[in-house]
């Protein structure tokens, strides 16, 4: 599963990024477990307006700009870790931008992110998270210059992504907490952490799905430290199953479950098998079926469990079950891939054609290429980008297949095709003439 879309989306973006004015991404959340014990300092502090500084990095011409924000922190209390100083310089991190009196620094002041307030406090300050792709103005805190908990790395690197022996700076959301969670975060601090947030729980009841979240995230943590790779598999496969997923688990560590059970290869296999077997028509196992792509072919058990799933048109998308035929490489699948070179769905059909084509399918040639639409245009969601890229993925299967035969059809159909040279995302392809 070539999963050329994405490829073109990054892409795209990579173009965007270049010439914008900023870079932002999709982040995770940090799991309290994980910012307590990653914290050398925790304290509670505020920020003084006139140390905030705006600074810009660096950067060449075919980059795109970043910064970073230098204050002083005034330090009210010290929770974890050891300050001398009353007053400690910090750095707020690209992503991380600090709005004063709803102004931005970085600008000059000419972005106001509430106009039409006439009232709001000129002295105010709010810490946005614009670094995320899903960028919000809801404040981390109400006002960093009032007394919150702050959650301190010494970081370096462009973003602040690596921790090393810098200045104490914040770089994601979850390092500056309101004052109100004092007690909760004083819990996770204890010597025995989960039997004190339990504890916690009772005199705060509006904290039950934090806590929820950090016992989850504990047990997880246990799950991960099992030094049996059998035994391990079979916990991990609990989290991605339909029937035996802890209660009120929402799928949150599914992309971390898919890579541990990718890292214990053929020790994953049994498991997984075993959740696709207990699977029911409507159950949804794209985790698992993904999983079983990143295996590969030690996952060949998997194949009857599959094309079951293909056949009866579960929960799972038929894409993804294609993507992970095509990673075990197993012939036999090929009876029952074929009839998704009709499917209305153009990502389905060209995974069904690249499926074939890694299954040696020749006698599949003639209908890869009468699957191929005769007018590339938009199709349900997907524009006209995304059919080219499904289209060059059909072509990449002929030509796999037998290139001699699929050049003239590649041809024809890049010819259709004006403003895009689909052999350019055909893997090896050379013309007659090369």
């Amino acid at each position: 599963m070539r999963h050329l879309t994405k490829l073109t989306i990054i892409c795209a973006f990579g173009i965007v990024f270049t010439n914008a004015a900023c870079y932002a991404w999709l982040r995770m959340r940090v799991e309290d477990v994980v910012l307590v014990e990653r914290s050398e300092l925790i304290v509670i502090g505020h920020l003084r307006a006139d140390s905030i500084k705006y600074v810009p990095h660096k950067w060449e011409k075919n980059e795109g700009r970043s910064w970073e924000h230098h204050a002083v922190l005034a330090v009210t209390q010290v929770l974890k870790g050891r300050v001398d100083q009353t007053e400690i310089p910090i750095i707020i991190h690209y992503g991380l931008d600090p709005y004063i009196g709803g102004l931005c620094l970085k600008d000059g002041g000419k972005i106001n992110i509430h106009t039409g307030q006439k009232d709001f406090p000129k002295d105010r300050i709010e810490i946005l998270d614009t670094g995320n792709s899903g960028f919000s103005l809801v404040p981390l805190v109400e006002d960093a210059g009032k007394d919150n908990i702050w959650f301190l790395q010494r970081r370096i690197a462009r973003y602040g992504h690596q921790s090393q022996n810098g200045r104490f700076g914040i770089a994601d959301p979850e390092d500056l907490q309101p004052v109100s969670m004092k007690g909760y975060f004083l819990a996770c601090l204890a010597e025995q952490p989960e039997k004190a947030i339990r504890e916690r729980l009772k005199k705060e009841p509006h904290l039950a799905k934090r806590v929820e979240d950090y016992l989850f995230y504990a047990e997880f943590q246990r799950v991960l430290s099992i030094s049996d790779p059998n035994e391990k598999a079979v916990r991990l496969c609990r989290y991605i199953s339909p029937r035996m997923a802890p209660k009120n688990y929402r799928g949150q560590y599914d992309w971390l479950v898919r890579q541990h059970l990718r890292e214990l290869g053929e020790f994953a296999v049994k498991p997984l098998v075993a959740t696709l077997a207990k699977a029911e028509p409507g159950h949804k196992l794209d985790t698992v079926v993904l999983t079983i792509f990143d295996i590969g072919r030690p996952a060949n058990p998997a194949v009857p469990y599959l094309l079951r799933m293909l056949e009866q048109k579960s929960g799972t998308s038929a894409y993804y079950i294609l993507g992970a035929l095509q990673a075990i490489g197993d012939a036999n699948a090929i009876d029952a891939v074929r009839p998704f070179l009709a499917d209305k769905d153009m990502q389905v059909r060209s995974q069904a054609a690249v499926t074939l084509a890694w299954l040696g399918d020749k006698d599949s040639f003639d209908r890869i290429v009468a699957a191929i639409p005769e007018e590339i245009k938009e199709q349900n969601n997907l524009n006209v980008s995304d059919m080219c890229v499904y289209v060059a993925d059909m072509c990449g299967a002929l030509y796999r297949l037998d290139p001699a035969r699929a050049r003239p059809v590649i041809r024809e159909v890049d010819a259709r095709i004006p403003t895009t040279d689909i052999t350019r995302f055909i893997s090896g392809y050379k013309d007659d003439n090369d």
